[in-house]
């Protein structure tokens, strides 16, 4: 028999999310995509899009018991108007504010994510909020502005105002069942952890098969849980013994600027150089 008490929490699929859309759960502003706000909800997330300015940060940060806009005063070094197309320079830090604002009910929350195409151009993102001590997350009935960092680890890019580098999921929560200490409240979370405890993912390594090896063209489970499992989390290496293959690609450190509306336009080898597999089965990054 089933159980009668509801889950913790779900992911809200899209037609749920454009009825939040339209009751002012999320509020767009500034840029308006093709067809309006519908346009950017996908399958179980709503797409974030960039602001007008980029703001040059001195460094990283996490506004806590504070605002965003003021705990950056500090930190800013100058802004770059995305309206026409800003330059955002490979190793420095930006944050970019999105132009949809959150207004949550006591039930709802949220956790953001770059999108695929965000993490293949190698520029490393995650959303802030006001008060917040997590990256990414977005506490429970929250109400204000979101804030995208933005560090392209590679290349330097071209962006503009209203595209996409991150999503939004939205959770429906069942409050009674969340411990308080748990990131959807945003409380001081120094000592506490959103993760399965380290024998739970033992069981669930076995039980699942997570991890395989291909030995002589075929796939067998890699049953050593005590080598796989720390702490922090599964363990995994990477293939060095590809003869003759290519076992991976660097960067290259003078390629040109990469435009991000520019779909399908570069070649790969203008960008990207191959690593062939070391003689000694080391490599040095």
């Amino acid at each position: 028999m089933a159980s009668e008490e509801s889950p913790c929490c779900n992911v809200l699929a899209s037609q749920q999310i454009a009825v939040l859309v339209e009751e002012g759960a999320l509020v767009t502003s500034g840029y308006e995509a093709p067809g309006g706000g519908r346009a950017c909800i996908q399958p179980a997330s709503i797409d974030l899009t960039l602001g007008k300015v980029a703001y040059r940060l001195q460094s990283s940060f996490l506004p806590q018991s504070e605002t965003v806009r003021k705990k950056m005063k500090d930190l800013v070094m100058y802004d770059v108007d995305l309206d026409r197309g800003g330059i955002l320079e490979r190793g420095a830090v930006y944050l970019v504010p999105i132009n949809e604002k959150l207004n949550l009910t006591p039930t709802l929350a949220g956790k953001a994510n770059p999108k695929s195409s965000t993490g293949r151009l190698d520029v490393f993102t995650r959303v802030i909020t006001d008060n917040c001590y997590w990256f990414d997350h977005i506490p429970v009935g929250y109400k204000g502005e979101m804030f995208l960092e933005i560090v392209p680890l590679s290349f330097t890019v071209k962006v503009k105002s209203g595209q996409t580098l991150n999503q939004l999921r939205l959770i429906n929560t069942n409050p009674s069942r969340i411990p308080k200490q748990h990131w959807l409240f945003n409380m001081d979370q120094k000592r506490n952890q959103d993760f399965i405890i380290q024998q739970e993912l033992i069981d669930l390594y076995e039980s699942e098969k997570l991890l395989y090896e291909s030995r002589k063209g075929r796939n067998s489970f890699v049953g050593r849980p005590e080598e796989h499992i720390s702490d922090d989390g599964m363990l995994m290496s990477v293939d060095l013994d590809r003869s003759g293959d290519i076992v991976g690609y660097k960067a290259k450190k003078n390629s040109r600027v990469v435009e991000l509306d520019k779909i399908a336009y570069y070649d790969a080898d203008d960008f990207w150089e191959p690593i062939h597999p070391p003689k000694n089965g080391r490599l040095i990054l």
